[in-house]
């Protein structure tokens, strides 16, 4: 299925007196319902890009899953990072959770100290907290990110990380 519109037959929706539901399947490998009021499916591996450059210390790849700039609507993303890249610092209007997918990383919040996190942990951090969150020096590290909109953004970018003590 490449962009465009397809119907359900009325058959399959056991509806036949009534309209068929109409999926949008857009190029990103979104498929969902037209006007966006009802489920929608991200495939994996659709739209994977790289991140915007100024935001880590080295590219990194991401996948948006959900997106949106609509007052208190949820974003998501899956990243992807090399071995020893991090964020810049940041910091979310309405705070991030962050669930890791595979690997080792690092999350430090100002003034706290540096975490290691791995494979099935979830890290929240809090509306406005500033923090950076990376791949630990020796690892890959994947992780899915999930923050709500406020202001028409997700996320405010800060400056890079200094140098840190790798222990």
């Amino acid at each position: 299925m490449s962009g465009g519109v397809v119907a359900c037959p009325a058959a399959m929706t056991g509806k036949a007196d009534r309209a068929a539901t109409i999926d949008k399947v857009d190029r990103a490998g979104t498929i969902g319902r037209a006007d966006r009021a009802g489920m929608i499916i991200r495939r994996a591996g659709a739209g994977v890009r790289r991140a915007p450059d100024g935001i880590a210390s080295g590219p990194f790849w991401v996948e948006m899953l959900l997106e949106s700039a609509v007052e208190g609507e949820n974003t998501a993303m899956r990243a992807t990072l090399d071995p020893g890249v991090v964020t810049h610092w940041h910091s979310h209007p309405r705070g991030q959770i962050l669930i890791v997918l595979s690997g080792v990383g690092l999350a430090q919040r100002d003034g706290g100290a540096v975490a290691e996190i791995r494979a099935g942990d979830c890290v929240w951090f809090a509306a406005d907290e500033r923090h950076w969150h990376g791949a630990a020096p020796e690892s890959p590290f994947s992780y899915v990110s999930i923050q709500a909109v406020q202001g028409g953004t997700a996320v405010h970018w800060m400056e890079p990380v200094a140098e840190r003590d790798p222990s």
